[in-house]
């Protein structure tokens, strides 16, 4: 529409992208758990679960996810390393730590290894949440 001299365009709305949440952890239990409280928010999808890491690993590389929550005891390799091998997948891939123990690993060594953040067992799920989605939303991927 012109207006003056001056071209005003209508704005069209853009719906956030929904980030796409894999879980991977060892304790089903605890995926379980996560995987319930994660779509409490809009925006939130769990694409997929698995109990080891190279599971994980396998269908980060399938399902193209931009998050991945991982535990400090999966039985098959190393968190680090579990990390350092998404991250090769996918450098745009965000990666959280979230340990079920009192965290064997310094946080420093996750950051370096290439994880997004390291989520403590005791925080709240509104709180998870938000770590997800500023992480992806920082990242530049916000819209569709």
């Amino acid at each position: 529409m012109l207006v003056g001299d001056l071209v005003v365009m209508r704005s069209k709305v853009v719906p956030p992208k929904t980030v796409k949440v894999f879980i991977g952890m060892r304790n089903t239990l605890f995926r379980e758990g996560v995987k319930t409280m994660l779509p409490g928010r809009k925006g939130i999808q769990v694409v997929g679960e698995a109990a080891t890491a190279k599971q994980t690993i396998a269908m980060v590389e399938r399902l193209k996810p931009d998050v991945v929550l991982i535990d400090t005891d999966m039985p098959d390799l190393q968190p680090l390393e579990t990390v350092r091998r998404i991250r090769a997948l996918d450098a745009r891939v965000q990666v959280f730590i979230m340990p079920l123990g009192d965290g064997h690993m310094v946080r420093s060594g996750y950051r370096r290894a290439g994880a997004a953040g390291y989520i403590g067992k005791h925080e709240r799920p509104v709180e998870l949440r938000s770590a997800l989605l500023h992480s992806v939303q920082k990242r530049g991927v916000h819209a569709v």
